[in-house]
């Protein structure tokens, strides 16, 4: 494992994924709109697994059953935001597709911590969201500059492409004070049918920042470069700081919150399944059926989440079958 920042050897498929991660890195900022987030996510998406999935078949890595179920969980994600309208769920839902790629490229080059899903995942997001990408953020310049570096004239021409991409802000603003300041100069510049796109030179700007780090999220994961950081052990003595919970307490309060929701679903089997037996509740249309509840059950949704995670942080291992127990349990209600 090359861990040094020195004698990196960059390959044609390296210095390719480079200039493929500067073109996701505009697009990122070109095609997602905060406000919107509509087609552009899922082009977005589309564009970045694939130039992803090829780098890594390229360097010899195959998907995996598992990656290929999160592979299909990521597509189900990205076409939401073709599907729905409603910001919420498309911002929740951005979240997620984000997580879930980061992970799907954890899975395909091999670096998770273990291999099921299990609570060392947050070891792995961890590792993966902010150890792999910054410990090898520079590696996306040194492969543009093994590119046009390797000469006297490479070098010149490097040299040149900063100082443009420097002084593009401040001939951005020049250039459009002085069309309003003179008609004849504005006159001239739409002669040349030349424009100047303040937005388009800050995407380029801010997606230099996002291809370093997606290029050293999947660079670092195909070398297992800076990637030994997060190990089981350490996941392990570091939640060991944080088990101070008798076990006692926490199946208790588990066991509590399941009989909340078998008393939840005894009520409901009166009408639970009404529905397929065109049969609703009194005063309900279908379209208030389906939708009554589904905001409300997304939230208890994330709090269980919340709840199984704190769960396993914080109680004292003395009886871990009975944790598994209640978790999975917990998880069949969710």
């Amino acid at each position: 494992m090359n861990n040094s920042t020195d004698n990196v050897t960059y390959t044609r498929n390296d210095i390719v994924l480079a200039l493929a991660m500067l073109v996701c890195g505009f697009l990122y900022w070109n095609l997602i709109r905060v406000a919107g987030l509509g087609a552009g996510v899922t082009l977005f998406a589309a564009i970045f697994c694939l130039c992803t999935s090829l780098y890594l078949k390229s360097e010899g890595f195959h998907q995996t059953r598992t990656s290929l179920v999160c592979f299909m969980i990521i597509v189900m994600s990205a076409l939401v935001f073709l599907l729905f309208d409603n910001i919420l769920i498309k911002g929740l839902n951005f979240i997620f597709l984000t997580a879930a790629v980061i992970y799907w490229i954890s899975l395909s080059a091999g670096r998770n911590l273990e291999k099921r899903i299990s609570v060392y995942i947050l070891g792995d997001f961890y590792n993966q969201v902010l150890v792999i990408p910054f410990r090898n953020f520079v590696c996306c310049f040194s492969a543009v500059k093994k590119l046009i570096g390797g000469n006297k004239k490479g070098k010149s021409l490097l040299a040149g492409a900063v100082g443009i991409l420097v002084i593009l802000p401040v001939l951005a603003i020049v250039i459009k004070l002085l069309t309003q300041a003179d008609a004849a100069f504005a006159g001239m510049i739409a002669n040349l049918q030349f424009t100047v796109s303040i937005d388009i030179i800050v995407q380029m700007l801010l997606g230099i920042p996002v291809a370093c780090y997606l290029y050293g999220l999947i660079y670092g994961n195909r070398q297992g470069r800076n990637t030994g950081s997060v190990t089981v052990e350490s996941v392990d003595k570091t939640a060991a700081v944080f088990r101070f919970a008798p076990g006692v307490t926490v199946y208790t309060a588990l066991t509590a919150l399941n009989l909340v929701f078998i008393a939840f679903f005894l009520s409901q089997i009166t009408y639970l399944f009404s529905a397929f037996n065109d049969s609703l509740p009194e005063l309900m249309t279908y379209a208030n059926y389906a939708r009554r509840g589904f905001f409300e059950l997304c939230a208890v949704a994330g709090i269980n989440l919340v709840v199984i995670t704190v769960a396993q942080l914080i109680v004292i291992r003395a009886k871990v079958r009975l944790l598994q127990i209640e978790t999975t349990v917990l998880c069949l209600f969710t």
